[in-house]
């Protein structure tokens, strides 16, 4: 009788943590809702900016970017996402020609990379919620000290998880060919100028959409976390119920047999015959 109330107990407890765990889970589904609104608008963004940066190179010829791009890994920020900070660090080292001391975003994905030798230069946080991610990169990009080229890790969402995308910014990639009947557009300043100014967006752009991707990819990993946690504490509630179910009815048939064994056993000394009457 003893084990059903420590039983009960932790009956109890698997229910309040499956409160937690519901509320965890309904919070982060509307998060990535969220982010996967944000990130559609930032791709498409980033697109125009690119398509204008590319159009532009065509007719003016700038000077590429002096020294190595800025590297900039983003990660994860919180916990709660199983193996997620781990695979990103992981992969991150992984990768040919890993930058000494890169800048990283995500304050528990930079403790990852740490522990495998890669110590950031700078941990920057990463934004809170889906629309947040526009002031973030603006953090980044200043932190970043406003680079010409830079070289982009993060993870995006796929089917079943995630994967780690590297992004060169802008892409090495030929002019477009003008098209009949299509003239550049009209520009009101400096061409030399509007590139740099447009190299400036582009990267800010792609470092947008990049926390974004992040931001989506985290979330989508706490989801699945939060999921399987969820599905773990229901077996393991119904396995205890079950025991529970066994132990009542060990103890009722325990029951049961000391209330036969008492009564076989008056029984049998009512059935004796008293001597001492004779």
């Amino acid at each position: 009788m003893s084990e059903l109330p420590r039983i009960e107990a932790r009956l109890r407890a698997l229910s309040q943590v499956r409160e937690v765990i519901r509320a965890m889970r309904g919070l982060a589904s509307a998060r990535l809702r969220g982010a996967e609104r944000v990130l559609a608008a930032t791709a498409r963004y980033r697109e125009i900016v690119a398509e204008s940066h590319r159009r532009l190179r065509g007719v003016v010829d700038a000077p590429a970017g002096d020294g190595p791009p800025a590297v900039l890994v983003i990660t994860a920020e919180h916990g709660f996402v199983g193996a997620f900070s781990r695979q990103i660090a992981e992969r991150v080292r992984a990768r040919p020609g890993p930058a000494a001391q890169p800048f990283v975003v995500g304050r528990r994905g930079a403790a990852r990379l740490e522990e495998l030798g890669l110590r950031p230069r700078l941990v920057l946080p990463q934004a809170p919620h889906p629309t947040g991610v526009v002031a973030a990169a603006r953090e980044v990009v200043w932190a970043l000290g406003r680079p010409a080229r830079l070289r982009l890790l993060y993870p995006r969402p796929v089917a079943g998880g995630f994967d780690l995308a590297e992004e060169r910014v802008p892409e090495e990639a030929p002019a477009p060919t003008p098209r009949a009947g299509v003239t550049a557009p009209r520009t009101h300043l400096p061409l030399a100028a509007l590139d740099e100014a447009l190299a400036e967006e582009l990267v800010r752009a792609a470092v947008i959409h990049a926390l974004a991707a992040a931001f989506a990819a985290e979330t989508a990993m706490r989801l699945r976390t939060c999921e399987q946690a969820g599905r773990n504490i229901d077996r393991r509630a119904e396995e205890l119920v079950h025991l529970r179910h066994r132990l009542r009815q060990e103890t009722i048939t325990t029951e049961l047999l000391d209330v036969v064994t008492g009564a076989e056993a008056l029984r049998r000394t009512a059935a004796q015959p008293d001597h001492g009457a004779d």
